[in-house]
């Protein structure tokens, strides 16, 4: 059977290579407001992405433009349900309304960071959840709280990992603070993404080999060289015979 794996990436966040990343994609987590976005913008992103045949994805986060939602905040669960329920109450509204299916949500950021050990903000994602009769998918970190929550509970959930950050050898990303956090080159990304879905594993920033199976790769479009990335990973996996998709 021929490999394949989802594309997404963060998109409708204010930066000028949504379109251009797009035809390399397979599925976009769209900004509800959080962080970044409005309801133009959403719209503009739904057209872009029903023009693109995209799986859409929400991208809700802490209620914080002035950091862009990459610092962790210490919020009680009814705030953050509140901000979150509000940024995803607009999307998914505006996507009904141009008949479009929500496919995913994956949270931004340093919430999506704070997921992988704080259970009480977890609870408040699958809460969610059960609140918006969500029957979607969840991406998830490997070996986060997150993801050990949703399974037990039974939803659905993709696995994601990051094509251009280096992890550390609990799976966790190294945090963009400290050197080598991000990954620049094309060639290096792709070459290492190959292996990691031939093999199911990678290599840590400490030199680690661990196992980590997905079934979603981010790829940030605000990295230097996003479109060279997205390009490409884009002809690396189509010349090993591994579909986007």
């Amino acid at each position: 059977m021929q490999p394949k794996i989802d594309i997404n990436s963060d998109l409708g966040e204010g930066g000028a290579l949504d379109a251009s990343i797009m035809p390399f994609i397979s599925s976009c987590n769209i900004a509800c407001g959080g962080h970044a976005g409005n309801i133009k913008s959403m719209q503009a992103s739904l057209d872009l992405a029903k023009k693109n045949n995209l799986k859409i994805g929400a991208h809700p986060s802490y209620k914080d433009f002035e950091n862009f939602g990459r610092k962790s905040i210490k919020i009680s669960s009814l705030k953050l349900y509140t901000d979150l329920a509000f940024q995803l109450e607009n999307f998914h509204e505006i996507a009904s309304k141009n008949k479009l299916t929500v496919n995913h949500w994956k949270p931004h950021g340093a919430l999506y960071n704070d997921l992988f050990f704080d259970e009480a903000k977890a609870e408040v994602i699958l809460e969610l959840f059960y609140d918006f009769g969500f029957e979607g998918e969840l991406y998830v970190a490997p070996g986060s709280k997150m993801k050990e929550l949703a399974l037990q509970e039974g939803f659905k959930i993709s696995t994601e990992a990051f094509a251009d950050r280096n992890y550390q050898s609990n799976l966790q990303l190294v945090p963009r603070s400290l050197p080598k956090a991000v990954i620049t080159s094309p060639e290096v990304i792709a070459e290492r993404l190959l292996k990691m879905i031939l093999t199911k594993q990678v290599i840590s920033l400490e030199g680690e080999i661990i196992d980590f199976d997905f079934q979603t790769v981010c790829l940030h479009s605000d990295t230097p060289n996003a479109i060279q990335i997205a390009s490409c990973i884009h002809k690396t996996l189509q010349k090993n015979n591994i579909q986007i998709g």
